[in-house]
């Protein structure tokens, strides 16, 4: 199993590598038209929804602020898809580590594989990342002792986190305040 593990993520490295080194991303011309641009714009417009019209939550907005070089699109590309790099396999390790199931951690990296482009390059893995979050908190027996008793799900901490989780992703993106429901 641990050559699946090295295929999946090596394949995200790769795809990474290639969104940061180029060769179809290392001017900005070649951007013209990719999110990266867009959060470029709202970065260097001046105040959001103030000064310009913005069409992300706060959070995103707050994501952009953090990832752009001033006037610098392709660094700003770059702090992206290395961010996003960085979030898609903290979300496996959170998902191998903490959910009840074992294998979910490689069976997530696996089902994402058509995906790895595209969620480098946008919002939706950190918005993803807050949502397995929540879920990992409210799923019982969650311990990092697989022999350990489970832990009840619903206990007060349980519940603040998966909140907060819920409420960072719904920020980012607005998809994870379904979780809502099920929490």
């Amino acid at each position: 199993m641990r050559w699946l593990w090295a295929l999946t993520i090596g394949v995200r490295v790769v795809a990474a590598a290639v969104l940061v080194v180029g060769p179809f991303t290392d001017d900005a011309d070649e951007l013209d038209g990719w999110d990266s641009e867009r959060f470029q714009e709202i970065a260097d417009g001046g105040t959001p929804w103030v000064d310009q019209e913005v069409e992300y939550p706060p959070g995103s907005v707050i994501a952009i602020d953090a990832l752009a070089a001033p006037g610098d699109v392709v660094t700003t590309q770059r702090r992206l898809v290395l961010a996003s790099l960085t979030i898609d396999l903290g979300i496996a390790a959170l998902l191998q580590r903490r959910w009840p199931d074992r294998g979910a951690g490689l069976r997530y990296l696996l089902l994402g594989l058509p995906l790895v482009p595209a969620g480098l390059l946008r919002f939706d893995l950190w918005s993803a990342l807050a949502a397995t979050a929540a879920m990992v908190a409210l799923a019982p027996g969650h311990g990092d002792d697989p022999d350990s008793a489970p832990r009840p799900a619903g206990t007060p901490t349980a519940d603040v986190v998966a909140a907060v989780a819920v409420v960072a992703g719904a920020a980012i993106k607005l998809w994870p305040a379904v979780f809502l429901v099920l929490a």
